[in-house]
């Protein structure tokens, strides 16, 4: 079944802020990432898109590919978006490598 124009939107945003991560985190220390402000907001920000795009794909494509961690991207955005302080999390999941190609 082939997927329709907006998971493919979603897939789309969730691949291009991964790619942009990895670029922009390549050799950052956490000590680096926690002072510097505008790498940690942008950083954030594409967790942040990475997660919804994710809450939007079908139950049946994650089902599909579940060795992606739909889940994991999904409650990490929520806690993005309701809690703060959270630079250590969040440069702990930056710091992985997670498969986004289909």
């Amino acid at each position: 079944m082939p997927l329709d124009k907006h998971e493919l939107a979603y897939l789309w945003d969730m691949q291009n802020a991964a790619k942009e991560i990895s670029e922009f985190m390549k050799g950052v220390k956490f000590a680096d990432f926690e002072t510097n402000k505008v790498l940690r907001y942008a950083a954030e920000r594409l967790l942040l898109i990475i997660g919804e795009a994710a809450n939007h794909l079908s139950p049946q494509f994650r089902k599909k590919h579940s060795e992606i961690p739909w889940v994991i991207f999904v409650q990490f955005r929520n806690i993005l978006a309701h809690e703060y302080g959270e630079s250590l999390l969040a440069y702990g999941l930056l710091r992985q490598k997670v498969p986004l190609s289909y």
